[in-house]
């Protein structure tokens, strides 16, 4: 199986570790139904949410990617589209957002890892914001042998607890024995480049896999750390999970 991750937007317990730069969302409708969720871009950028002027069809996959659905249904501008336009005091800042579309679903897991330019063009405005539809079907609805996730806070794609699936469950790490190189192999398969740091996170019931982790700089994979599990595992006595906070560019 290829060496892929996505995020799980929730709620855990803790306290939201910051937006990374490429950090997405979809607003200006609350609409989820058997399409899936649909909605304005925005990314956030230089300490700031804004929206996003054009964007190939591989752009919006990876978007849908990274908010954690398998596929993109729709993109166009928000008028298009029936979505609300964004105020004035929004500020534009991405066009030209561009990544090679994949037809099996794989395709780029991160909307930084597509071109895009930030010199935002005079015909762009509010009423030609891009805006995308994601299909129903999440990521981690068929999960495959360590696939790896994030359990965030609110709409933190970025950050979050890792859990890994393992023996048809999803489960956690221990903070003790997690090495930061370990860490960066989990923010890779998010499409970052590594983690900015990662912290010891209290959750009061989940299985454990990994108890510590071996592995290079280079890992492009964190199942490329540990040995994969054949029962669960007990962490040391603070019983802490790994939260980690990815780098805020990929």
């Amino acid at each position: 199986m290829w060496c892929t991750v996505f995020t799980l937007l929730a709620i855990v317990l803790g306290e939201a570790q910051g937006y990374g730069n490429g950090d997405v969302r979809l607003a200006g409708t609350s609409l989820f139904n058997t399409t899936g969720p649909l909605g304005r871009l925005e990314v956030f950028m230089d300490k700031e949410w804004g929206t996003v002027c054009s964007i190939s069809k591989g752009a919006a996959q990876a978007v849908c990617h990274q908010l954690g659905y398998e596929v993109v249904v729709a993109y166009d501008t928000v008028l298009n589209l029936g979505i609300s336009i964004a105020s004035n005091d929004t500020s534009i800042l991405l066009d030209d957002v561009n990544c090679d579309y994949d037809t099996i679903g794989e395709g780029s897991q991160h909307i930084l890892r597509c071109a895009y330019t930030q010199q935002i063009p005079t015909y762009c405005n509010h009423e030609v914001d891009m805006a995308v539809q994601c299909g129903p079907e999440r990521t981690y609805d068929d999960p495959y042998e360590s696939q790896v996730r994030l359990l965030g806070v609110d709409d933190t794609p970025s950050s979050g607890v890792i859990l890994v699936y393992a023996n048809q469950q999803w489960g956690t790490a221990c903070y003790a024995g997690f090495t930061s190189m370990a860490a960066d192999s989990a923010c890779r398969q998010l499409g970052y480049t590594n983690a900015m740091d990662h912290s010891g996170a209290v959750m009061s019931t989940s299985t454990v896999w990994i108890k510590s982790t071996t592995c290079s700089s280079s890992q492009p994979c964190l199942k490329e750390c540990f040995k994969h599990p054949t029962s669960p595992v007990t962490c040391s006595s603070d019983e802490k999970v790994v939260f980690v906070n990815c780098s805020k560019y990929p």
